[in-house]
């Protein structure tokens, strides 16, 4: 198992460190039209607080202007991480082809303007955004508790209001628990890290138990260059899968390659190697 990255960890005022994703889909009336609208998800990694923006499309101007009232509003970023669009399946399809369509390099020269980082993880590597993916969940549960209350048919007001109403309700909930002494204070929250009104409880409290090992606890081979490895895919049978070759390795800090480069019959691939299926080590073929 890896270290968590350093941006999880490192003190810093909230949202220097973002993570970023899209919810919805969600109609609207406008008087007799019905009209679309997307949630912005923007989570602090340090805190695990979030901000949400309201998208009037999923084309790239929407998106950065959703980009700038973040930054508007929070003040400095220093990097914003988000998934590859094909980490997306299902209901979300409508979302995958949104992270396909953007265009990466018009936001990456507005991000570089501000002179902020933009970075994606690798394909099919949800788990590297676990972090604010996970919120897409709770998120949802909150919404479906109020829409209960207010109904499913919102005009472009009572959305945006819906969704300040949802960004406070996450933000209160807690990430430590308290002791079975009534007398203990009350447990951790984003929005008292998000006000800085407990940077010291953040350290002493919510870092020490941010991340347990339960397993991957021995040191794998690492993949090479050359190997040759099944190419994982969750959607079709076994027999399948993809045969592949590695043909570059992306270690991390450590030394330890966490995704590849791959060349199919077809084409080539940027992949975690957690998707990979080592058929054939390198010092092991016959030239």
């Amino acid at each position: 198992m890896s270290d968590l990255p350093q941006d999880r960890l490192e003190p810093a005022p909230p949202f220097t460190f973002t993570g970023v994703d899209f919810i919805g889909l969600f109609i609207i009336k406008e008087g007799r039209k019905e009209l679309k609208r997307y949630g912005v998800i923007f989570t602090c990694l340090v805190s695990r607080s979030i901000q949400l923006e309201a998208a009037n499309s999923l084309e790239t101007d929407s998106f950065i202007h959703c980009l700038q009232r973040f930054i508007a509003r929070r003040g400095t970023v220093q990097e914003i991480r988000c998934d590859n669009g094909t980490d997306f399946i299902g209901t979300r399809n409508e979302l995958n082809k949104a992270w396909s369509d953007l265009n990466q390099n018009k936001i990456q020269n507005k991000l570089l303007y501000m002179n902020i980082d933009w970075k994606l993880n690798p394909p099919m590597a949800s788990h590297m955004g676990v972090v604010w993916e996970r919120q897409i969940r709770t998120i949802r549960k909150v919404l479906s508790a109020l829409f209960f209350h207010h109904g499913t048919r919102l005009d472009d007001e009572l959305f945006r209001t819906l969704l300040c109403e949802v960004e406070y309700i996450v933000n209160s909930r807690p990430i430590t628990t308290c002791s079975d002494d009534p007398d203990d204070m009350e447990p951790l929250s984003p929005s008292k890290i998000l006000h800085m009104k407990s940077p010291k409880r953040w350290k002493r409290e919510y870092i020490v138990n941010l991340q347990q090992r339960p397993k991957w606890n021995k040191q794998q081979r690492n993949t090479l260059e050359g190997d040759i490895v099944l190419l994982k895919d969750e959607n079709t049978p076994r027999l399948h899968w993809p045969l592949a070759r590695v043909t570059e390795v992306l270690p991390d800090s450590r030394g330890v390659m966490r995704s590849v480069k791959l060349r199919t019959q077809s084409s080539e691939l940027h992949r975690p190697v957690s998707k990979l299926v080592l058929l054939l080590p390198k010092e092991d073929q016959v030239l």
